[in-house]
């Protein structure tokens, strides 16, 4: 089955997200990045990024286009663990979002499926204060268009 532009764009930033490792210039290494699972995602294997999709807006512009907007997410865990890592937890997340923005701007036109990707808010959360499990969630928005009614043909 043909995958839809949007789920083209989805596969891109999956793929983009796994090549952060310090052996490619990034100051961490990702040990696994995967889509969102209704089930639940896979911590036993930190530091991770889950991606998933946010809203999609859609614009029917003038003649055969439907321009998109589409936010997606994607969200690290990891584990602030001081004795590997002596700094300041919010020292220790800037350096993943650091690098998890450096990745999407690799290709900010996603494999030429989109027309720009643009990182919009960056936030970080702990689960409980005094716990280790820490992340950042990036928010991203893509802007693309398919056919109108067809959104499986590019334009």
């Amino acid at each position: 089955m043909a995958d839809s532009i949007k789920e083209k764009i989805l596969k891109s930033v999956t793929e983009d997200l796994g090549i952060i490792s310090m052996a490619t210039g990034y100051s961490n290494d990702i040990q696994l990045v995967e889509r969102w699972e209704q089930l639940g995602q896979n911590k036993a294997s930190l530091p991770a990024i889950f991606v998933h999709t946010g809203s999609e807006a859609k614009e029917n512009r003038p003649s055969i286009v439907t321009h998109c907007k589409l936010v997606v997410y994607a969200v690290l865990w990891a584990i602030h663990d001081r004795n590997a890592f002596p700094v300041p937890t919010d020292e220790y997340l800037n350096l993943f979002a650091a690098d998890i923005e450096k990745a999407l701007m690799v290709d900010e036109q996603r494999d030429q499926l989109a027309e720009r990707t643009t990182v919009t808010d960056i936030d970080f959360f702990e689960l409980q204060e005094g716990q280790a499990f820490v992340g950042v969630i990036v928010e991203m928005s893509i802007e693309y268009k398919h056919k109108r009614g067809d959104p499986y043909t590019q334009l």
